[in-house]
């Protein structure tokens, strides 16, 4: 993947960058490569926050693929349900969560126990960015997404990028929000 110029509107639906709260998503069965890549990125947020262009930020571990049947998790989201809730951002606008979300079907068990079933595979960390000014739709953006608004040029957004142009904020003292570079979907 290669940086190009294409502006995202990822961080231009914000109202005021004072009211974006991120979730960072991690994955749980992470390298220690992976980990110092996650904690590289947790930096990053902890630095934009303590600049005022993150009112707030947690990290969180995807959820389980299905919960056990436990009266105190039944509250809790499943990865599912948040998927579908990521899913739904990205089509009203356009998008795709593929190539970093990957869709594959699991066939059942030998001894027939298991239906065959659908399981996603999540990226290693996903930012989740909620407007907090807002009432309605408090979801405005998850990173990384791809844009496949013209199939012959489609752009993947990748969390570096995205994070850049919130540090290119911190630099500028006046203008428009800075907005990340894509990066060029090779496949």
């Amino acid at each position: 993947m290669t940086d190009a110029g294409n502006p995202t509107d990822t961080v231009a639906g914000i109202e005021s960058l004072g009211s974006l709260r991120i979730d960072c998503y991690i994955r749980s069965n992470i390298s220690r490569v992976s980990d110092r890549q996650v904690e590289a990125i947790l930096e990053r947020l902890r630095s934009l926050s303590e600049a005022g262009l993150v009112a707030d930020y947690q990290t969180r571990q995807w959820p389980p693929k299905r919960h056990a049947v436990v009266e105190s998790q039944a509250a809790e989201t499943t990865r599912g349900e948040l998927l579908a809730k990521f899913e739904g951002w990205a089509d009203q606008r356009g998008y795709s969560l593929k190539p970093a979300f990957q869709r594959r079907m699991v066939p059942g068990s030998l001894v027939g126990a298991d239906e065959p079933r659908e399981e996603v595979r999540v990226p290693i960390v996903t930012l989740a960015l909620y407007d907090e000014s807002t009432e309605t739709e408090p979801l405005t953006g998850v990173v990384p997404y791809t844009d496949e608004y013209d199939t012959d040029e489609r752009r993947t957004y990748t969390i570096d990028a995205w994070l850049s142009a919130l540090e290119d904020r911190t630099r500028q003292s006046t203008g428009p929000v800075t907005q990340p570079s894509p990066a060029a979907d090779g496949d």
